[in-house]
């Protein structure tokens, strides 16, 4: 709601305008780069264990998404409440754990835009920008960024201002929440190796 307070991606609805669908636990495996917070966008490594999507520069051989993260549990699918104070609300880096991700292709998404969502935003591809997590409330504070006419290198798709977005000029204004939804998904729209089509 144009307040600089960037929450991580929520699902908000299926293209077909039905709920979300359910979320499907994926492992780690221990090999996970990063830690992993709820609002997390993540994807498949060549081990079929989950991975924090990558901020490097865009690429056009980055690996088709997964989904987004709903919950986190710790190696024995227990929910890290369990583990406190010991532990925060996510999974460490290089840690076993399971997360429940929402993996359907059609799940649209509320984010926050870094920059202002203006009426040539719509239709637009745009990228996921770090930033860091809270990790007492274990959620992401991920946010898009990068709006461009193309996709290469820019797995997600602007639809338009969130429902949950008070600004409503043409001109938008910064951190406008938007609706997104992933072009390069794991399932679809992806080529051989998951490479971007």
């Amino acid at each position: 709601m144009s307040d600089a307070n960037p929450r991580g991606f929520t699902p908000a609805r299926r293209l077909d305008g039905q709920p979300p669908a359910r979320a499907k636990l994926y492992p780690t495996g221990g090999r996970n780069r990063a830690q992993i917070y709820r609002g997390d966008v993540v994807y498949l490594d060549t081990n079929g264990e989950l991975q924090r999507v990558d901020f490097s520069p865009a690429s056009a051989t980055q690996r088709g998404l997964l989904g987004v993260v709903q919950a986190v549990y710790n190696e024995n699918k227990r929910p890290f409440t369990h583990n406190l104070p010991a532990t925060g609300h996510y999974i460490a880096a290089s840690t076993t754990g399971f997360a429940a991700v929402v993996d359907d292709p059609d799940c649209v998404f509320i984010v926050e835009l870094e920059s202002p969502c203006t009426n040539a935003a719509v239709g637009q591809w745009c990228n996921v920008t770090a930033n860091a997590p809270n990790t007492a409330a274990g959620y992401s504070r991920l946010r898009v960024a990068d709006v461009t006419a193309t996709s290469i290198g820019h797995p997600f798709k602007i639809l338009g201002l969130a429902y949950t977005e008070l600004a409503v000029t043409a001109a938008g204004s910064n951190n406008n929440d938007v609706e997104v939804i992933i072009t390069n998904h794991m399932w679809r729209k992806a080529r051989t190796n998951n490479t971007m089509s």
